[in-house]
Parts: structure tokens; C-alpha cells; sequence
């Protein structure tokens, strides 16, 4: 089993609404530029919050959304990655 271990001070850590709110956010700026990248991506440390993300990315016109998995030791990151780009 893997857990999820934090090291950050409390400015690096606080946004209204946490990480979904945030990563919302990214989605989007994304959204209104998608231009401007080929691949847009996030560092998720927290598993539930990849369901409501990635149904945010799939009620866009986001084309292709890859959900990538790291573990080190025992701890575990989600890497979402979009793209506007066929």
C-alpha cells in the first residue's frame, strides 16, 4: 500500500478550494488559450481528485487526456496530461 506524504510550507499549500479548485483552474486558463501549449499537465497527489478532473476535461473540447501514474517509495502522484491537438 502507498501513502501519501507531505512536505511543504503553508504557502505552498493553500488555495481556496484545494487541489481540484486548482487544477480547475489550470483547465480553464487552458481552455480559453489552447494554443499556447501542445500538452497542458498537473502533478496530482491526491487520487480522488482525478474523477471530477478528468470529467471536467471530457465535458470540454479537450481531445486526448492521458492519466499517468509515479511511485516512489511509498509514495504516489497522478500526472494529468490534455491536449487541444489531435
Amino acid at each position: 500500500p502507498t501513502t501519501s506524504s507531505f512536505e511543504y510550507t503553508e504557502n505552498e499549500s493553500v488555495y481556496p478550494g484545494s487541489e481540484v479548485a486548482f487544477v480547475s483552474r489550470l483547465i480553464e486558463d487552458s481552455i480559453r488559450e489552447p494554443q499556447k501549449c501542445l500538452w497542458f499537465t498537473s502533478l496530482i497527489g491526491i487520487k480522488s481528485s482525478l474523477k471530477s478532473l478528468e470529467k471536467k476535461l471530457s465535458a470540454s473540447q479537450v481531445r486526448r487526456v492521458k492519466t499517468l501514474t509515479s511511485t516512489v517509495g511509498k509514495t504516489t502522484r497522478w500526472i494529468l496530461a490534455w491536449s487541444f491537438q489531435d
